[in-house]
C-alpha cells in the first residue's frame, strides 16, 4: 500500500520540485521582468505540463519524456560537457518514466468498521425497534 502511494505521488512531487527549481533559477538569474518570462519560458512549459499531468497521466508520460528528449537533442552539439545534459534533462525524463509506472488513480479507502455488540445489547436494540 505504501509503495502504491509512493509510485502515485512521486512523479507529481518531483514535477512540482523541478518546476519550482526552474522558476527560482530563471528569476534569480534574470530578475523579475516580462522579458525574462518570454526568454526563459521553460518553467512556464513545466508548470502547464505539471498541471495537466496531475489529472491526465498520459500527458505526464508523453509530455515529460518528450520535453526531456527534445532538450537533450537540441543541445547535444552545443554543450561540450554531456554530463550537463544528463543533469538538466535527466530529472525531467525520470518524471516521465515514473508517470509510466504510476496507476491510473489512487483512491484512499476507508477501513471497514467492526461491530462487536454483545448478545444482550443486540436484544436491547431489537426490543427498542419493536
Amino acid at each position: 500500500m505504501i509503495l502504491k502511494k509512493a509510485i502515485y505521488w512521486l512523479p507529481r512531487a518531483l514535477a512540482i520540485l523541478i518546476t519550482a527549481f526552474w522558476f527560482v533559477f530563471v528569476f534569480a538569474s534574470h530578475g523579475l521582468s516580462v522579458e525574462s518570462l518570454i526568454e526563459s519560458g521553460i518553467w512556464i512549459i513545466l508548470l502547464i505540463l505539471t498541471i495537466l499531468a496531475w489529472q491526465e497521466k498520459l500527458i505526464g508520460k508523453l509530455g515529460f519524456i518528450l520535453l526531456g528528449l527534445i532538450y537533450a537533442l537540441a543541445v547535444w552539439h552545443k554543450i561540450p560537457n554531456k554530463l550537463t545534459i544528463v543533469i538538466v534533462a535527466g530529472p525531467v525524463l525520470l518524471v516521465g518514466i515514473l508517470f509510466l509506472f504510476s496507476k491510473k488513480e489512487y483512491k484512499k479507502t476507508a477501513p471497514k468498521a467492526k461491530l462487536n455488540i454483545s448478545d444482550e445489547k443486540k436484544e436491547e436494540n431489537d426490543n427498542r425497534i419493536i
